[in-house]
């Protein structure tokens, strides 16, 4: 979202997303804005969220709805509610390293 709103060609300068901004940096928003939308529209996303808390089930059906994965789902509630203990097994928590394998040195 920063690149395609805050990157231009012609000014031949770089884009570094600061990710200690506080929260009412203008830019920040815009980008945060184009990147939760991105995946989910958010006429979508507004309706779903108007159902309240949702369950586990309900992010699952709705991501099946919308055609995103489930971690999509859980990720943007999760943020939007800043409680990242929520849904942890829907966004793969602590699964990452297993798909890299050990490092037998």
């Amino acid at each position: 979202a920063h690149v395609a709103l805050h990157l231009r060609a012609d000014e031949g300068g770089t884009f570094l997303d600061d990710l200690e901004a506080p929260d009412d940096n203008k830019r920040e928003r815009a980008a945060d804005h184009v990147a939760s939308s991105a995946m989910i529209a958010e006429a979508d996303w507004k309706t779903f969220r108007r159902q309240g808390t949702p369950s586990r089930e309900d992010i699952v059906r709705f991501a099946a709805s919308v055609r995103v994965h489930p971690a999509i789902v859980a990720g943007r509630y999760r943020n939007e509610t800043k409680n990242y203990k929520l849904f942890s097994d829907l966004i793969g928590n602590r699964k990452v390293r297993a798909m890299f394998g050990r490092n037998e040195g």
